[in-house]
């Protein structure tokens, strides 16, 4: 078998971002290469990072060679892309030959630094892990609760202030202030799969719509934004602030499509997501469309088992080392062999 990786291809904005996936890769090359799998690489040159690349006859640059060609002259079989949702990246799938496989790439989540997974479909909001083993997952609760309690230590710093969580429980919104955290109005999970395009809109949503509520609202740590609203129920928390050493005082959380909202969801709070994200369908947190909003958020629940069950399948299936990805044991112990049919 013969696949293609590609990095940075056609992206006209900060192609170097690409640059810092080439070890994700670089390692998968190496494992697969065990299998007898051979590996080409596609690339815009500003996404390498020099020292993974060991055979300069591997690499191919978009503006040397069309991808069609390379992918029909080298029978490739697998083209594995990085993201997938630019601008860019629907330009290359589109001159992808249709008997060609595509498997998308993307950061993982618990720490997204250092983590990544795969998907046939896509990555965030376009992922469908219906499809993808969870249906068929069973919730390990001991391995699960083992996972938890390993994270919210890093999360929280100490053991005092963590969480106990009866699987077999649910919770409501109770009495308080709601923590809403906002996003990069750039990123592609707001440009591709949010209700909302401006913070200031969303805001100004939930301020009007729960006057009785308070929210502490933080904006996104590399976000720009030309203007926050200013309202008597609204409290901005500074981005320096550690947002999970205060999580006793939220009575819940909402947002679009965050991350953040799946690490408060972990730890035990109501959440409420009103944008497509990589948890749709998954129950993962309460999934809501603006207009579903009920007038009151006591009026939600939210089952730990349903929750329990979707962050055991991210942490001990779907969410994938990058510093092991280099294993052949690693490998042949996680989903990849199945998804290249090897």
């Amino acid at each position: 078998m013969n696949v293609l990786f590609v990095l940075g291809a056609f992206q006209k904005d900060r192609p170097q971002r690409w640059a810092n996936k080439h070890k994700v890769f670089f390692n998968l090359e190496e494992s697969l290469s065990k299998l007898g799998v051979h590996s080409l690489f596609y690339c815009n040159r500003l996404s390498l990072k020099k020292k993974f690349v060991r055979d300069s006859n591997q690499y191919f640059f978009d503006e040397d060679r069309d991808i069609r060609d390379v992918i029909l002259e080298n029978n490739i079989s697998v083209v594995f892309i990085w993201g997938g949702r630019t601008e860019a990246d629907f330009y290359l799938k589109n001159r992808i030959p249709k008997q060609v496989k595509v498997v998308y790439g993307e950061s993982g989540w618990f720490p997204q630094s250092g983590s990544c997974y795969f998907s046939p479909f896509g990555t965030n909001a376009s992922a469908n892990f219906l499809q993808e083993g969870f249906c068929d997952f069973i919730l390990d609760r001991r391995r699960f609760l083992k996972l938890r309690k390993k994270l919210l230590k890093s999360w929280l710093g100490y053991w005092s202030s963590k969480p106990e969580l009866d699987i077999d429980n649910s919770v409501t919104f109770s009495e308080g202030s709601i923590f809403v955290p906002l996003q990069d109005e750039q990123d592609t999970n707001i440009l591709l799969s949010s209700p909302f395009q401006k913070m200031s809109d969303f805001i100004s949503f939930l301020a009007l719509k729960y006057p009785k509520r308070q929210f502490i609202v933080r904006p996104h740590p590399r976000a720009s934004y030309d203007t926050l609203p200013r309202f008597n129920n609204v409290k901005y928390q500074k981005t320096e602030d550690d947002p999970y050493k205060s999580y006793k005082d939220y009575a819940g959380i909402i947002g679009i499509n965050s991350t953040m909202l799946m690490q408060f969801s972990l730890i035990g709070l109501p959440v409420i997501g009103i944008g497509e994200g990589v948890a749709k369908g998954c129950k993962g947190y309460i999934e809501l469309s603006k207009d579903e909003l009920p007038d009151e958020l006591d009026e939600l629940s939210f089952d730990y088992k349903d929750m329990a069950k979707f962050y055991d399948f991210l942490l001990s299936y779907k969410q994938l080392r990058v510093s092991k990805l280099s294993s052949l044991s690693y490998l042949k112990s996680s989903y990849i062999p199945e998804l290249l049919g090897l």
